[in-house]
């Protein structure tokens, strides 16, 4: 029963911190329209969020194994959300939620299709449930966006364990998510 109880805190947390980061990057009223021409990205450079396709789902593997999904903030938004729920071979059954910022369109490549690379960094928390663990991480890593509604991504993350002791461990990850 004790085990139970702890699994529902800790998925409640993961929850919580998921809502927090959706709301906080959530879009704002839009601002009036300028008479400053703006320069735009080519029309190329397309994002899964160009093409009204904001959820992405789809599996990794690495140090953790399991089933990711990902949501784009809007058009133009260098924000996203993304989660994870799997197995971590080190800590047993695990759930992270990040928000991610991008830099985007760094490049075009043409591997398997066009599509465009982008780098991110962001913050978010990883809790597992064997002995229950919470990590704080910093996921940097690459995301090749394609113009059809898929991507692939490349991703290394530091993360600070902060109970029930402190301590320290890097994962890495590689996957793929097809848009909704």
């Amino acid at each position: 029963m004790r085990t139970f109880q702890k699994f529902g805190i800790f998925f409640l947390a993961f929850i919580l911190c998921t809502f927090f980061q959706s709301t906080l990057f959530a879009k704002t009223t839009p601002k009036k329209a300028s008479t400053k021409k703006t320069k735009t990205a080519p029309a190329s450079h397309k994002t899964p969020s160009s093409t009204a396709k904001l959820w992405g789902l789809g599996p990794f593997i690495g140090t953790d194994i399991g089933v990711s999904y990902k949501y784009w903030f809007g058009d133009t938004s260098p924000f996203a959300v993304q989660a994870a729920f799997g197995y971590d071979f080190s800590d047993g059954l695990m759930l992270f939620s990040d928000t991610l910022y991008h830099f985007k369109n760094l490049t075009e490549v043409n591997f398997f299709s066009p599509g465009d690379l982008h780098a991110y960094t962001g913050g978010g928390v990883k809790v597992t449930f064997y002995e229950p663990t919470v990590y704080i991480r910093i996921p940097v890593g690459a995301n090749l966006v394609y113009h059809e509604p898929y991507d692939l991504f490349f991703e290394i993350a530091p993360a600070i364990k902060v109970t029930p002791a402190i301590g320290g461990k890097v994962d890495v990850g590689l996957g793929g998510r097809y848009y909704f």
